[in-house]
């Protein structure tokens, strides 16, 4: 305060006037000068020192948020995985169920098409016999071979399907062998 009154008496001197009220009205003016700056000067400090504090703070909020998230992701993981050691443990023993069934049902398929290609070979080779098809030969041939390719069965008996339907009916073959006798002159049996 002392180099501001020695600034302001080589002022006023300067000026021509060595009037008190004027060094004061002066130093008053200088006074509030100085302090206004000064209080300017450090609301701009204190602002960029909390603009800095509220930036980390965000920042470090953000990082604590990721690992928040990544914590959470984790456990999540964690529990999953958890659950699926439990449910894997407990279907443990259906599974085993499971695949002895499947077994069973593979043999026992295997059994259904044995007995289907046989029971197809026996009315196919009886009708070959008889030298034709009738109508429950024909419905019963088809359904047995409908269950033979529904469960995969293989072309050899699909050959032999064509074979029996290529049979003649038993109308077709009274027919022609009534026609066969009718040329060497026998009478048909009745």
């Amino acid at each position: 305060m002392g180099n501001l009154y020695a600034l302001l008496t080589v002022l006023t001197e300067t000026a021509g006037s060595t009037e008190p009220w004027l060094i004061g009205l002066i130093s008053v003016a200088i006074s509030t000068a100085v302090t206004t700056a000064v209080g300017l000067i450090i609301t701009r400090i204190i602002k960029q020192h909390y603009k800095k504090k509220d930036e980390e703070a965000e920042r470090i909020a953000a990082e604590l948020a990721e690992l928040k998230q990544r914590r959470e992701n984790e456990n999540r993981e964690a529990i999953r995985q958890d659950m699926q050691q439990i449910v894997d443990k407990a279907l443990a023993p259906v599974n085993k169920k499971i695949d002895v069934l499947m077994d069973k049902v593979s043999k026992t398929e295997e059994g259904t098409l044995s007995s289907l290609r046989n029971d197809i070979l026996t009315c196919y080779y009886r009708c070959v016999e008889k030298g034709y098809r009738g109508d429950w030969d024909y419905e019963n041939i088809h359904h047995l071979y409908e269950a033979y390719d529904d469960l995969n069965g293989n072309s050899f008996v699909k050959d032999v399907m064509k074979r029996f339907d290529d049979l003649p009916t038993k109308e077709e073959y009274l027919k022609q062998e009534a026609e066969e006798l009718a040329v060497i002159n026998i009478k048909p049996k009745k």
